[in-house]
């Protein structure tokens, strides 16, 4: 078989607007393993959150992987052991957290430490209940986030209206051009990661790992987050309702988007080329 991994994303790709599995793309995945070809999940979520979508998809077996918070871990699905891991720094987290808050003292920012099964906020704001209602994570309250970033964190990301979280991303990117990744997985999410981490160094990470080759892996994906990876995929994949810089960027498009089974229609594709 030409290809024989493929790495797709969760929110916008795989999932449904309602944020739910399809019976076809869960069946579209059980027919590629079956056939030779591994599917795992690369998302900007925590490992816990795509939990229950792997047990869902049957990808709970020795040979099922994942990667999480946008390519700052690789972990065995199975066991949920963590193979690589990528995360910020203190300094670079207190960098974070004070730029953002200068910029935006009310800015309802979220952050994940590890092993990434909590949420973490400041002050209840109906964007954050939104967030964690969505992945199913339990969130907590604390007073200070500085208080949990002494030994790093895996990432932090801001919920807010699109236009509201545009000009806010405007004003922080020269400043923290040099302290971490900043990168849009939706229109109302802003992401800070590992600068120089991403999907596509966590793929790298994982095919090393696996003896293959990265000629041998398609990735799909719909947001900027998807972006490195696509491009270093033997063929990179945009689903239908990708953004059009995505879609620049593959060599694939779907004709179904994310709410038509656009999994299905790419196992479909990937399996024809033998």
């Amino acid at each position: 078989m030409k290809y024989k991994l493929l790495a797709t994303d969760l929110d916008g790709t795989l999932l449904n607007k309602d944020a739910a599995l399809t019976p076809l793309n869960i069946a579209a995945v059980k027919k590629a393993r079956e056939s030779g070809l591994n599917i795992i999940i690369a998302s900007g979520r925590s490992h816990e959150s795509v939990k229950r979508f792997n047990k869902e998809l049957g990808l709970v077996d020795e040979n099922s992987f994942g990667i999480s918070f946008n390519g700052s871990v690789v972990y065995k699905a199975d066991t949920m052991e963590v193979l690589f891991e990528s995360l910020l720094k203190a300094d670079e987290c207190m960098k974070i957290y004070q730029t953002v808050k200068a910029c935006d003292k009310d800015a309802p920012l979220i952050l994940y430490t590890m092993p990434g099964d909590i949420v973490y906020y400041e002050v209840k704001d109906d964007d954050i209940d939104r967030y964690y209602n969505y992945t199913h994570m339990k969130s907590l309250k604390v007073a200070d986030l500085r208080e949990l970033i002494t030994n790093g964190a895996a990432k932090f990301l801001i919920r807010k209206e699109p236009a509201k979280l545009q000009k806010l991303y405007n004003e922080l990117k020269d400043e923290l051009k040099d302290v971490c990744e900043l990168v849009f997985s939706a229109p109302h999410l802003l992401e800070f990661g590992v600068l120089g981490n991403n999907k596509a160094v966590a793929l790298e990470f994982l095919t090393n790992h696996l003896g293959i080759s990265m000629k041998e892996v398609a990735a799909a994906g719909d947001n900027y987050n998807d972006m490195e990876m696509i491009k270093a995929a033997g063929l990179g994949i945009a689903v239908a309702n990708a953004v059009p810089e995505i879609k620049e960027a593959a060599g694939y498009i779907t004709e179904s988007d994310n709410n038509e089974n656009a999994l299905a229609e790419i196992v479909e594709m990937l399996l024809s080329k033998g």
